[in-house]
């Protein structure tokens, strides 16, 4: 048996926690949302059912996203930006989450065309693995309209506008919360370092 089966096995039959208590408030605990650990080891953000809550629809409403909208989640649901800036937006709003057991940069067109892809959120790479794939002349052929994230190369989030004919808005937004800085969306004229709004 695995370590981790053993220690399921030690606490098999164990009492569940009470059943009567079923208020859920704004304040109850939601998640535990892990770091990505870019300035020390990953640790645990207390995140509750109101903050997650609130995060969507401020996000729904940045993006004006509809029942009529599908939102494709690139990242993984243990990950913050999947949930925040993802599928909380896409509950908040009544649109379509779009799911991949695994992402797939040659793949990603061809599903925003299959789903009706109208928002997409990624971290990072995901961008650059896209723009890496071959062009062809349709790329801006599609239902996307918006792109929202953070961590792109700035080159990328121009090209991926221009190629694919939708708005890319990079920003930052710490697991933590607190300050959210946000650039232009594209395409961008000059260069930005970005505004830092209200906290979420």
């Amino acid at each position: 048996m695995s370590p981790y089966g053993e220690l399921l096995a030690s606490v098999a039959g164990a009492p569940l926690p009470d059943q009567s208590v079923t208020a859920v408030t704004e304040e109850s605990l939601g998640l535990l949302l892990f770091t990505s650990g870019t300035s020390g080891a990953p640790k645990a953000c207390l995140c509750s059912q109101g903050r997650l809550a609130r995060i969507g629809g401020i996000v729904a409403q940045m993006f004006e996203l509809t029942p009529d909208d599908a939102c494709y989640l690139s990242m993984p649901l243990f990950h913050s930006n999947a949930l925040m800036a993802g599928w909380a937006p896409a509950l908040a709003a009544g649109s379509t989450a779009v799911l991949r057991e695994r992402f797939s940069a040659s793949g990603f067109l061809d599903d925003v065309r299959r789903y009706g892809v109208t928002y997409f959120n990624y971290v990072g790479k995901p961008l650059s693995y896209i723009l890496a794939t071959p062009e062809r002349d349709d790329d801006a052929d599609n239902t996307l309209r918006r792109a929202f994230g953070n961590e792109a190369a700035e080159a990328d989030v121009a090209r991926f506008a221009e190629r694919f004919g939708c708005t890319v808005q990079d920003a930052y937004g710490s697991t933590e919360g607190g300050p959210r800085c946000s650039a232009p969306p594209t395409p961008r004229v000059e260069r930005s370092d970005g505004r830092c709004p209200a906290p979420w």
